[in-house]
C-alpha cells in the first residue's frame, strides 16, 4: 500500500515538474492560457486516477490523449513563433537596408549637388520579385534649384524610372 502511495506522489510530482517546464518553454502569448488549461486537466486526471480506476475508467488512455494534445499544441506554438520571428527578422533587415540606401543616396546627392537634401526611398520588398532590393521610387525634399537635373541624375545613376522620382523644393 505504501509503495502505491509513493508511486502516486512521485507521479504527481513528475506531472507538476512537466507543467512547470512546459510553461517555461512557452513564450508569453495567448497560447499560454491553453497550456495552463491542458496541464491542469492532466494534473487533475493524475490526481483522480485512484478514484477513476474504482469506477473502471481507462485513465491511461485519457492521460495519453491529453499528453498527445499537449504535444500537438506545443509543436504548433513553436512553429508559429518561428514563423513570427522569421517575419520580424526579414522586416528588420529590410528596414535597415532601406535606411542605408537612404543614407547612401542622400550622401551621394549632397556631394554632387552641394545642397541640404533629404531622401526617402521605396525599395522592392517582395522577395519573390526579380527586382527584390531595388529602389523603385525616390522622394527628395530640400533646397535644390536644379530639380530636373537632380531627377535626371537619379534616373541615370540608380536606374529609376523618372516618373518614380519626386522632388519637393523648399521655397
Amino acid at each position: 500500500m505504501t509503495e502505491a502511495f509513493s508511486a502516486y506522489i512521485k507521479t504527481i510530482a513528475a506531472v507538476t515538474l512537466f507543467m512547470a517546464f512546459a510553461e517555461m518553454l512557452m513564450p508569453d502569448n495567448s497560447f499560454k492560457k491553453y497550456i495552463h488549461l491542458v496541464t491542469g486537466i492532466l494534473l487533475l486526471t493524475v490526481m483522480a486516477k485512484p478514484m477513476l480506476s474504482l469506477v473502471h475508467f481507462d485513465v491511461e488512455e485519457i492521460e495519453s490523449k491529453i499528453v498527445e494534445k499537449m504535444n500537438l499544441l506545443q509543436s504548433n506554438i513553436t512553429l508559429e513563433s518561428e514563423e513570427y520571428y522569421e517575419e520580424l527578422q526579414e522586416e528588420t533587415v529590410q528596414d535597415l537596408y532601406t535606411q542605408e540606401v537612404n543614407r547612401k543616396i542622400t550622401q551621394d546627392i549632397q556631394t554632387k549637388f552641394g545642397e541640404d537634401l533629404q531622401v526617402q526611398t521605396e525599395v522592392e520588398k517582395d522577395s519573390n520579385s526579380i527586382h527584390y532590393g531595388n529602389v523603385v521610387a525616390v522622394t527628395i525634399f530640400g533646397n535644390c534649384p536644379n530639380g530636373e537635373e537632380l531627377k535626371k541624375y537619379m534616373a541615370d545613376s540608380y536606374h529609376i524610372a523618372p516618373e518614380s522620382i519626386s522632388v519637393y523644393v523648399d521655397s
